[in-house]
C-alpha cells in the first residue's frame, strides 16, 4: 500500500489474505501477451469473487448468520464501484471496463485536425448489446422486470459493477444475511433468478500509432456535464497553455518573419495558461464551473462545498486520468498510419 492510502482496519487482513492466494494461483503460469484481455477479464472476476467471499463469510453451511461478524466486509460487499482501467505493452492498447465508466482516445491528423474514438463502452439500459446480454441470461417471464425504469431491478443504473452482491447472491443467503441485520429493506424487488450483476469486463484492444496524443478515462460523473468533445478540447487547451509556460528560445537561422508568427502564437497561448499544473483537475475544474461565458469561479464554489448529502443529488463523484502517448516512442513501432482507427472488442 501507499503510506497515503486509507484502508478500513477491518478489512485489512482480507485484503492481504486474498492478495495472497491471488499470487500463489498466478506465480506458476505463463503470461503471453496474446492472453492479456484473458488476463485482465480473470482479475476482475476474481476481485469481485473475493469482495462477494468476504461477505458471505458471515454464513455458515446451513446459512445461519456465524457470531462476531465483520461488519464493515459484510458494508463492502454490499456496497458497489464501477471501474475502468488501461494496460499498455509497446503499442498495444487493452483498456477494460465495468459499468458506466468513459473513456476515449485523442489523434490529430497531418492538418492539425483533433478526433476522437471512444474505447470504453457504458454497460447501462442505452446499450442494445447489453439490455439483449442481461434479458437473455433470465427467464422470459422475467423480461418486465429485469430492467425496469431504466434501472436494474428498478434499482441499479449500471448493469455491470463490483460488489453489490445484493443482486448476485442466492435469494436464501441473501436473506439470511440481510434478516439478522434488520436490513431487509436492501432485498431487491423482483430478485428471483440471481445473478444479475457480473464484474466482467468488456474489453477493447487498440493498436497505438504516432497520431495518438492522449487518453482520458474518468467516471460517469465527468460526462454529467462534458461531451468528450469538449473534455478533449479542455486537455488540448492545457498541453498549449503548459507550453506557453516554458522558455521561449528561437532557433538559430529562423527569420524575423517566423519569429514574429512563433511569438504571436505564444501570446494567444499566454492568454490561455491553466491555473492547474495537473490536466486531470484542469478538466474537472471545468466541468463542475463552465458556463457560456468562461469559467465562473462562484458556480465552481458553490459545487466544491456543498455538503456529502447535497453533492449527492447534484453530481456523482468525478475520477479522471489523462495518459499521453509520445509519438516519437510509437513512430519507431508503428511507422505507418493507418487510414481507419483500430480500436476493437476482444
Amino acid at each position: 500500500m501507499h503510506p497515503g492510502d486509507y484502508m478500513i482496519a477491518g478489512q485489512r487482513p482480507n485484503h492481504f489474505k486474498w492478495l495472497r492466494q491471488y499470487v500463489l494461483d498466478r506465480v506458476k503460469e505463463p503470461h503471453p501477451l496474446h492472453q492479456v484481455p484473458d488476463r485482465l477479464r480473470e482479475a476482475f472476476l476474481r476481485m469481485d469473487h473475493d469482495i462477494s467471499a468476504c461477505g458471505l463469510e458471515t454464513l455458515n453451511s446451513d446459512n445461519e448468520v456465524v457470531e462476531h461478524v465483520n461488519l464493515e466486509n459484510l458494508a463492502a460487499s454490499l456496497s458497489g464501484a464501477v471501474v475502468s482501467l488501461a494496460y499498455v505493452n509497446d503499442c498495444d492498447l487493452y483498456v477494460a471496463g465495468t459499468g458506466d465508466t468513459s473513456g476515449f482516445i485523442a489523434s490529430v491528423d497531418e492538418e492539425g485536425q483533433w478526433s476522437t474514438k471512444t474505447l470504453v463502452n457504458h454497460h447501462t439500459h442505452a446499450n442494445p448489446a447489453e439490455m439483449k446480454r442481461i434479458l437473455s441470461q433470465h427467464p422470459e417471464s422475467e423480461a418486465g422486470t429485469v430492467v425496469v425504469g431504466e434501472r436494474l431491478l428498478g434499482q441499479l443504473f449500471p448493469l455491470r459493477a463490483f460488489g453489490d452482491c445484493q443482486y448476485k447472491w442466492p435469494v436464501e443467503k441473501l436473506k439470511a444475511i440481510l434478516r439478522h441485520h434488520q436490513l431487509m429493506h436492501l432485498f431487491p424487488y423482483h430478485c428471483y433468478t440471481p445473478p444479475y450483476l457480473t464484474a466482467e469486463p468488456e474489453i477493447i484492444h487498440h493498436r497505438l500509432q504516432a497520431h495518438n496524443k492522449f487518453m482520458l478515462l474518468s467516471s460517469d460523473g465527468l460526462f454529467d456535464f462534458l461531451t468528450e468533445d469538449s473534455a478533449s478540447k479542455l486537455v488540448i487547451e492545457h498541453m498549449g497553455g503548459r507550453r506557453a509556460l516554458q522558455p521561449f528560445t528561437p532557433n538559430s537561422g529562423v527569420t524575423l518573419g517566423e519569429l514574429n508568427v512563433r511569438l504571436k502564437k505564444r501570446m494567444i497561448a499566454q492568454a490561455k495558461k491553466p491555473d492547474d499544473a495537473n490536466v486531470s483537475t484542469h478538466v474537472i475544474r471545468h466541468a463542475l464551473g463552465r458556463t457560456d461565458i468562461g469559467l465562473d469561479m462562484g458556480k465552481l464554489s458553490r459545487a466544491l462545498s456543498a455538503s456529502v448529502e447535497e453533492a449527492r443529488y447534484q453530481r456523482d463523484d468525478m475520477t479522471v486520468q489523462v495518459i499521453f502517448f509520445d509519438s516519437d516512442y510509437l513512430r519507431m513501432f508503428s511507422p505507418m498510419e493507418p487510414t481507419v482507427g483500430s480500436a476493437k472488442p476482444q
